[in-house]
């Protein structure tokens, strides 16, 4: 869900930013750094966290019956877990902020890894 919409959900039932603090057990300076735009990337726990305590619970990661016709998932059939979505997370930043090619090298790093005796 984006943060616009979570905000604005925020504000329309006048919740505070130590309100949800308290609700999720996060730190309201952790809070304040998502919503202000500090954090770009918030991991996605901490995401479901604030969803799940304003009852906005929408797992990001559930695939849509136009996802499955289009074979989005045919690959892939289980959840992924918090780790497989934080390492998702780390190469759309990763791809975003530095590029292809220096996706392509890690990538090409984690292999030797994997290949190395």
């Amino acid at each position: 869900m984006e943060i616009q919409t979570i905000k604005k959900y925020m504000k329309d039932n006048k919740i505070t930013y130590d309100e949800l603090a308290r609700r999720t057990g996060l730190s309201k300076s952790c809070i304040t750094k998502i919503f202000a735009g500090y954090a770009r990337y918030p991991r996605i726990d901490t995401m479901q966290a604030i969803e799940a305590a304003l009852e906005l619970n929408r797992s990001p990661l559930e695939w849509t019956d136009e996802d499955k016709e289009a074979g989005v998932v045919a690959e892939y059939k289980e959840k992924l877990s918090p780790d497989e979505r934080d390492w998702i997370d780390l190469y759309r930043a990763l791809k975003s902020e530095k590029g292809e090619q220096t996706v392509r090298a890690i990538k090409t790093m984690m292999q030797n890894l994997l290949n190395a005796k």
